[in-house]
């Protein structure tokens, strides 16, 4: 694996690109997960070649590594695309020529987030050019989202109960439901409290000092217990050094904390977050344990957004994933 440079990856596309069948677009480690998924279960030509955002975030490109590592995935480049800053609205343009040029000779798309600002335009070119488009899972997002692309020929590939929800629209869209392999991870240790970050004061969806009197009132109520806080991998240090003085063991898995519990053995105990994509795949994995949502008032979360997340409170629920009320 190396740094794009660009004549080295052009040539490389042209030649690769004769028997390619998928151009892959990740810009999260768990992206990456469904996508690999996707090639591997009843398909035929597993080739395909495989684009890694790099947003400068070293966690997440260990994340990154390991899962490759982990699968055996060959073809993988990664290319510097930062969040913000002049050095994002200069390489954009490249980017986009690049991957433009791979999708010209690829046969099929497979991207995560269908809102990012590279996968708008690519899928768009992917319909132009007659290309199949796979979106895979990232997150929740897909539950408001989906009816917004209803008249895309797109392919779903997701665990979640999408095909129920649009049962009764008028739709293009084609709906693979994604099996999970079915795992009971065994607890271990003493009963703790397990919460799990979120990007949330990051991201400008809650303002940091809420965030942390929620984390605070977790602590004060469970102050008997052991107390452990896994970090989500953009979470700022700031803000992590502040949930270290509540009384929480700050833990920062290198691989996703699904992985990382399969590996090491569940935490005994209850496991505590707000609307988190992780909650919810746990709770499907450590069916012994005692699982809980935070849910503040809908009016502390940005206006946009508002719906899409109380949808995703509305399937956490459907989980019996329980309401932590504070």
């Amino acid at each position: 694996m190396s740094y794009l440079k660009s004549s080295r990856i052009i040539f490389i596309g042209i030649y690769m690109f004769k028997n390619m069948h998928y151009l892959v677009y990740v810009e999260s480690p768990y992206q990456l997960e469904n996508a690999i998924d996707f090639i591997h279960k009843g398909n035929e030509d597993k080739s395909a070649i495989f684009i890694v955002r790099d947003n400068g975030n070293l966690k997440q490109i260990e994340q990154f590594k390991f899962l490759v590592k982990k699968k055996c995935i060959e073809n993988v480049y990664y290319i510097k695309f930062e969040s913000s800053g002049l050095v994002r609205y200069l390489t954009y343009p490249w980017l986009m020529l690049l991957l433009f040029k791979y999708l010209i000779m690829s046969k099929a798309l497979i991207v995560g987030d269908a809102r990012a600002i590279v996968v708008k335009p690519l899928a768009k070119l992917a319909e132009l050019i007659n290309r199949n488009v796979i979106l895979v899972d990232d997150g929740l997002y897909l539950f408001n989202y989906v009816y917004q692309i209803l008249d895309k020929n797109y392919i779903l590939y997701t665990s979640l109960p999408i095909a129920e929800r649009i049962s009764n629209k008028k739709s293009f869209l084609q709906v693979i439901t994604q099996s999970h392999e079915q795992f009971n991870i065994p607890v271990v240790g003493e009963e703790s409290i397990s919460f799990i970050g979120m990007k949330l004061p990051e991201i400008g969806f809650m303002e940091e000092s809420v965030y942390i009197n929620y984390v605070k009132c977790i602590a004060g109520r469970y102050s008997h217990l052991k107390l452990n806080y896994y970090a989500h991998r953009e979470e700022s240090i700031s803000k992590l050094d502040q949930v270290a003085l509540l009384g929480f063991n700050i833990v920062k898995p290198n691989i996703s904390i699904e992985d990382y519990f399969l590996e090491k053995g569940g935490d005994k105990g209850v496991y505590i977050s707000f609307y988190s994509t992780a909650l919810a795949n746990l709770s499907k994995l450590i069916s012994t344990e005692e699982f809980y949502y935070i849910k503040p008032d809908i009016e502390q979360f940005p206006s946009p957004n508002r719906k899409a997340i109380i949808e995703c409170y509305e399937y956490l629920s459907l989980l019996k994933i329980k309401e932590c009320k504070i």
